[in-house]
């Protein structure tokens, strides 16, 4: 807001106005929730019936692991692996640890 300000965008246009003109946070977030939904039934679907294999990477940047896991499956009819990031989570540095993240 104050960018907008500062650049004369908000010259004759009443502050109310503006703020009820982009989503409330609510929205976004309710948003966000659904696209996510609807992406992980869509994995589901490309993966049914077939056999998942997890891969996981655990890395440490500036004091700080990360545990990397990604999903891979063979498509027989393009003749290739395909994988799909599952996620990314913090993680201690013991064998048990990594093993809870999973």
């Amino acid at each position: 807001m104050a960018h907008f300000h500062d650049t004369g965008l908000f010259v004759g246009v009443e502050q109310k106005h503006f703020a009820t003109a982009f989503p409330s946070d609510w929205t976004l977030r309710n948003y966000s929730l659904l696209q996510a939904t609807h992406d992980t039934l869509l994995l589901a679907q490309k993966l049914s019936n077939k056999r998942i294999y997890l891969a996981c990477d655990k890395g440490n940047k500036k004091g700080i692991g990360h545990f990397v896991k990604i999903l891979a499956w063979c498509n027989a009819t393009k003749r290739v692996v395909e994988t799909q990031m599952l996620d990314i989570d913090a993680a201690g540095g013991s064998s048990i640890e990594c093993a809870k993240a999973i």
